[in-house]
């Protein structure tokens, strides 16, 4: 299912075959876009991502001729700590399935955030990973786990949710062990 992977997510479907789509790498330059035009009836979807060691850089782009749930997922080994120290109301979402593919998501925890989210991963052997996350828009945190591969191997899942026509998530990414250069 399309929650099972790091990708963008349209009103909690999965993706459909897309036949519309592109991929481009910038020679030298550690980066590259990928666009999917038709994975969802009337949406594009667009994901930018830069390599600068050891930060991962994201910048998610969903835009639809109509106002639509956009979801944003990604799963890390190990223990997870969340922290968003701007919280907001809560946005009027319909509460996130319980059923198909979102049945193996448990032990959840769902909150509003406007402004930056932090998640820290302990994957093992004192390597951390630290997501941060903004976007441009107050949007739905929901964490909890989902299987690994194998299924016992748990994964700390963040799922994120904004309503609108166009929505943009950016993201920074960074292995550290024990000591991150993204501040909180």
């Amino acid at each position: 299912s399309t929650l099972s992977h790091n990708t963008l997510m349209v009103d909690e479907q999965n993706q459909a075959r897309a036949e519309r789509c592109s991929l481009k790498f910038r020679s030298g330059a550690r980066e590259a876009t990928g666009i999917l035009e038709d994975a969802y009836e009337g949406v594009r979807l667009e994901r930018f991502v830069r390599f600068e060691p050891p930060l991962v850089y994201l910048e998610d782009r969903f835009v639809s001729e109509d106002e639509r749930r956009f979801g944003w997922v990604f799963h890390a080994r190990g223990g997870m700590v969340v922290r968003s120290p701007e919280r907001a109301e809560a946005l009027d979402l319909p509460p996130l399935p319980v059923d198909g593919p979102f049945a193996w998501f448990t032990n959840r925890h769902t909150q509003t955030v406007a402004g930056r989210l932090c998640v820290d991963w302990q994957v093992g052997g004192g390597v951390w990973l630290r997501l941060q996350v903004r976007c441009d828009d107050p949007f739905e945190v929901t964490t909890g786990q989902t299987p690994g591969n194998p299924i016992p191997d748990g994964k700390g899942t963040v799922f994120l949710r904004s309503v609108g026509r166009e929505r943009v998530f950016r993201t920074v990414l960074e292995v550290h062990r024990g000591c991150p250069s993204l501040a909180l």
